[in-house]
Order: C-alpha cells, then structure tokens, then sequence
C-alpha cells in the first residue's frame, strides 16, 4: 500500500495523551450516569425532560404536568408520524405520534408526559404515560422501531429539576 509520512503520523490527533485520556473519561461518566443520549446531533431528539413538575409550565388544562422536549437538530423538517415516545424499553412504540406531526430544522417541541394521552397534529400533545421520579429510561423511536434518542439508567429526579443535553447555537 501507500506509505505515510512520519509527519503525517504524529500529528493525527490535537489532544495530547492528558487531554484524550480526560475526554475519554468525561464521556464515559455522561453515558453511565444517563446524560449522554443515543443519536447525539442527529435528526430529532430528546433533548429535555421534566419528571416532577410542580411550579414549571403548565398544559392547557393547567396542569403542571411533565414534559418531554425534542429537539431537530438535522438540516430539514423532520416528519414525526409514526415516531413513539416511552418509558418502557419493553414498549418502544407506547405513545405514538399522530399523522401530520412535523418537527422544523432547529425547532423544538414539548410533549407533556400527563398519561392524558392527546394524539392530535397541530394541538398540544401528551403521552399515554407520566414520568416516575425515578424512571429508568426514556426513549424515543422512529416509524420503523428503531431507538433515534434515548435517556437510560436515570437517577432519582429532583422537584423542578429538568435533564437533558447541552444544544449550543455555535
């Protein structure tokens, strides 16, 4: 094959052993406390949750019922029919999306987590299912069953406390 340069060798990465060996475990310590989701950056998300929701945003009903937020941070509008929310691994497809549910590139949405269980596009949408205070795992599914973005092994959740990722404009 090809030879490569020495040069070209020693300089393919720009964190030095200290540095790598640094992110590396920053990177494990997110996945195994349940901060770090499956589908990092790509398409649609789950990008905050609200488990115990006491003096937080309010439904329609006014409720303070908790809530889900997705975040697409894919280039085009992401169609969400199909797609499932669920607090069950067991269950991928629990709470599913209604036909007509889109997502805008950058945008975000709430889905309350009320167990009142509203599937109608266009009005505010909520789960067949609430969120325990010390759930296990939180996941969403696209049309075909696959897991898209995932929360697992949570630890308790605190009154008023949302969780998520870090989405930075930059």
């Amino acid at each position: 094959g090809p030879s490569i340069p020495n040069s070209q060798m020693q300089h393919q990465s720009s964190f030095n052993p200290k540095e790598r060996k640094l992110a590396s475990f920053l990177a494990m310590t997110l996945l195994s406390a349940g901060l770090l989701s499956e589908g990092f950056s790509q398409g649609v998300q789950i990008n905050e949750f609200l488990a115990l929701n006491n003096d937080g945003i309010q439904d329609s009903d006014g409720d303070p019922s908790d809530w889900i937020e997705l975040f697409n941070a894919g280039a085009t509008a992401a169609n969400l029919a199909g797609y499932s929310l669920t607090d069950d691994v067991a269950e991928p497809g629990k709470w599913k999306f209604p036909e007509g549910t889109t997502l805008g590139a950058g945008g975000y949405l709430v889905v309350f987590a009320s167990g009142k269980d509203r599937v109608v596009a266009g009005e505010e949408l909520h789960t067949n299912f609430r969120l325990g205070t010390s759930e296990a795992y939180l996941g969403l599914f696209d049309a075909a069953g696959a897991s898209v973005s995932a929360f697992k092994d949570l630890s308790e959740q605190r009154e008023d406390v949302s969780y998520g990722l870090g989405v930075s404009d930059a």
